[in-house]
């Protein structure tokens, strides 16, 4: 994973939690509700931007190359409200070193006076149920990247009528976008449905050829036909630096599959 990737994901995680984490402070009375919706509301504006900058970094690395780096470095700031620290080149890392211990990530909690009890420690993302996750969707229905991340979740419990409904949504939303077209080939793949899954693939790859979710796609659906082009494309990606940490189990999965002598392919 690129450090750039990583931070972006890094600030994802946090904003996304900070939003969960509304409700609690809520409920226990530690802010008002009209001050929790309008953080709500920009938490949920910077969850969208950071979403909007990874899916640049995937299709824009893919069709323009470098170009997708600084979009992805501008939306990041532009979410966190603190554009004017492009001006003096301050990246990502300094601005979140910066954060109170236990603060949110846009820097707008309310103030705690020196008597209130300490925060409670920030929710893992995994501990997010699906329900508080639809109930983002519900407020942002025009964020892919969020749609596609609980849909993926939806994939792997195995619960395909509702990885279906948002995989549908997000094709009706944006049905030119590889990850939309190879992550809902692989619903159909685990639906048993390879002939389908391969079409997906291949309309994924014909707009963005590069693209791993693709690449590890179109490996999948060969696997059962063609063991030996599957095995060249897996090796290919499993020996990249750079590779998705969604995509590497898949691919490492797959070549122990084909290869179960080599395993790894190293």
């Amino acid at each position: 994973m690129t450090t750039q990737r990583q931070r972006l994901e890094d600030f994802r995680n946090q904003v996304l939690r900070d939003i969960v984490e509304l409700d609690r402070q809520v409920d226990e009375g530690e802010i008002p509700e009209a001050t929790a919706e309008r953080l709500r509301a920009e938490y949920e504006n910077s969850a969208a931007e950071v979403l909007e900058a990874l899916e640049t970094l995937d299709d824009g690395a893919q069709r323009h190359g470098g170009s997708a780096s600084k979009t992805a470095h501008r939306v990041v700031y532009v979410a966190s409200g603190v554009a004017a620290v492009l001006a003096v080149g301050v990246f990502l890392p300094q601005f979140v070193a910066d954060r109170p211990e236990n603060g949110f990530v846009s820097g707008n909690e309310v103030n705690q006076s020196s008597s209130s009890p300490a925060p409670a420690p920030p929710r893992d993302l995994s501990t997010v149920t699906d329900e508080e996750m639809e109930q983002v969707i519900a407020r942002n229905p025009e964020v892919v990247g969020m749609r596609l991340a609980l849909a993926e979740r939806y994939l792997e419990q195995g619960n395909y009528d509702k990885a279906a409904e948002h995989y549908g949504v997000a094709l009706k939303q944006q049905p030119d976008n590889p990850k939309v077209l190879a992550e809902s080939g692989r619903l159909l793949l685990a639906q048993g449905k390879p002939t389908e899954a391969a079409e997906f693939a291949a309309r994924a790859q014909s707009i963005a050829p590069s693209s791993q979710n693709a690449q590890i796609l179109h490996a999948e659906t060969l696997a059962h036909r063609d063991a030996e082009g599957a095995r060249k494309i897996v090796r290919a990606l499993v020996r990249r630096t750079d590779l998705d940490p969604d995509v590497r189990p898949r691919a490492e999965a797959l070549l122990l599959r084909l290869d179960p002598g080599r395993g790894g392919g190293r």
